[in-house]
């Protein structure tokens, strides 16, 4: 499981590569704290790299939407694989959470000026 950031203007793209389950969603977890804690709350969390989700991912990536919403900003998914795709579409997540094809459009969309 590797867990990558980069900023774009007042927006984080965190970058997933591998499982988010049991052993990794606790890794995704705090790292998602960590930015959170530090003030970034407009996050897009890029899928394309993970290959599977549990519901120890799912409820790391709904926590940190709750804090960024809370916090007055938003967590959005992006190019999930299909297999994780369709496990957030049976867990719900794309009726509660904003959902892109590509990291860029989610950046933009994001982005008060609309660049990524």
């Amino acid at each position: 499981m590797e867990v990558e950031e980069q900023k774009y203007g007042a927006t984080v793209v965190l970058s997933i590569t591998g499982r988010a389950d049991a052993f990794g969603g606790p890794k995704v977890s705090d790292r998602l704290t960590e930015i959170i804690e530090r003030g970034d709350v407009n996050i897009v969390v890029d899928c394309r790299g993970m290959s599977y989700i549990s519901s120890v991912g799912l409820r790391a990536l709904f926590v940190a939407a709750r804090a960024c919403h809370t916090e007055g900003g938003e967590l959005v998914i992006a190019e999930a694989t299909v297999g994780c795709k369709s496990v957030m579409e049976i867990a719900g997540f794309m009726k509660i959470m904003n959902y892109f094809d590509n990291v860029e459009e989610a950046v933009s969309g994001m982005s008060p000026d609309g660049t990524a």
